[in-house]
C-alpha cells in the first residue's frame, strides 16, 4: 500500500480507477480504516477514480506524537493536502461519522474543491452534555477520554436517547471501533469530538449536491443529525439504509453502495447536461 509524507505525517492511501474519471475521496471515522470502504470502492472503481486513506493514527505508520493533528480543522486541511499531492483539483467527498464532519469542514473552507458530498452516519450538532462528559479526559489521566466504552455505557442506561448503538462483536467494525477506544490517537480524536461545537449554523452555506445516509436502526442522536443535514442543506436528499445501524456501509453494503452509485451517476449526468439536481 502506498504512503505519502504530508506535513510530516505518513498517510497510507489507495488510489484506484480511471485517471480521467471523476474522483471520490472516502474518509473513515474514529476507529475505522480505509479497509471499511472495500465494498464501495469496488462498486465505484469502474466509473470513478476512488481515493481512500487511513487518517493519522490508523494503519501502519506510527501515531503522531503531537495530538494537535487531531484537531478537526487540521484533519480537514489534510484531506485537501492529500488531493494536492495526487494532483486532484476537485473530488466528491464521502465520509462516515467523524469522517463526514471532516468532509463538511473541508467543503466549508474550500468549497471549490468539493464536487459533492456523501455523508453517512454524520451528526453536525454538538454531542449531548452527558456524552461530552463521557468522552472528556479524566483529571490527571492525560489526553485519553473514556472513549467508546463510556459512550456505550450511556447508550445502555444513562442516556436512553442513544439506546440503539450497535453491540460489540469480535471481528466486526463495531469491535474494531471499540478496540480503537484504547488507542491514544483515537482517544485524542474522540476528545476533539467531545469539544466540537458543531456546524449546524453553517450548513445553509453549502450549496452542492449532497446525499445524506443513515442506518434505519442507528441511534436517535445520529437520526437527528441526518435530519438537520437534510433540513439545512438546500441541495440534499436523505436516505435511511434498511437493516443497518451505525455503519450502514459495512452492515448493508449492497443497499448503501447502490444509493451512492445512483447519486453519483445522477449528479454527473445532470452536470454533463448543464443542469443540477
Amino acid at each position: 500500500m502506498p504512503f505519502l509524507d504530508i506535513s510530516e505525517l505518513y498517510l497510507w492511501y489507495e488510489d484506484a480507477g480511471p485517471r480521467d474519471a471523476p474522483v471520490v475521496l472516502l474518509v473513515h471515522g474514529a476507529g475505522g480504516s480505509l479497509k471499511e470502504w472495500d465494498a464501495l470502492a469496488a462498486a465505484l472503481a469502474g466509473e470513478f477514480r476512488v481515493v481512500r486513506l487511513d487518517l493519522p493514527g490508523r494503519g501502519e505508520p506510527p501515531a503522531p506524537a503531537d495530538t494537535a493533528v487531531f484537531e478537526f480543522d487540521r484533519l480537514a486541511a489534510l484531506l485537501a493536502e492529500l488531493l494536492d499531492a495526487l494532483d486532484i483539483e476537485r473530488a466528491y467527498l464521502c465520509g462516515h461519522g467523524i469522517g463526514g464532519l471532516l468532509a463538511l469542514l473541508m467543503t466549508l473552507s474550500a468549497p471549490e474543491r468539493a464536487a459533492g458530498l456523501i455523508l453517512a452516519g454524520t451528526a453536525p450538532q454538538p454531542l449531548p452534555d452527558a456524552l461530552r462528559l463521557a468522552l472528556r479526559p479524566e483529571p490527571g489521566a492525560g489526553p485519553a477520554p473514556a472513549g467508546l466504552a463510556g459512550l456505550r455505557k450511556l447508550a445502555e442506561g444513562v442516556k436512553p436517547m442513544l439506546a440503539s448503538y450497535p453491540p460489540i462483536e469480535p471481528g466486526s467494525h463495531s469491535g474494531e471501533a471499540a478496540q480503537a477506544a484504547h488507542d491514544p490517537s483515537q482517544q485524542a480524536m474522540l476528545a476533539r469530538w467531545a469539544a466540537f461545537d458543531g456546524v449546524v449554523d453553517r450548513l445553509e452555506a453549502i450549496t452542492i449536491e449532497t446525499l445524506v445516509l443513515v442506518g434505519e436502526g442507528d441511534a436517535p442522536f445520529t437520526q437527528e443529525g441526518a435530519e438537520l443535514l437534510h433540513g439545512w442543506m438546500p441541495f440534499s436528499r436523505l436516505v435511511r439504509v434498511p437493516e443497518s445501524g451505525f455503519r450502514p456501509h459495512a452492515e448493508n453494503p449492497s443497499a448503501f453502495d447502490e444509493e451512492v452509485l445512483a447519486f453519483l451517476r445522477e449528479v454527473e449526468g445532470f452536470r454533463r447536461d448543464g443542469n443540477r439536481l
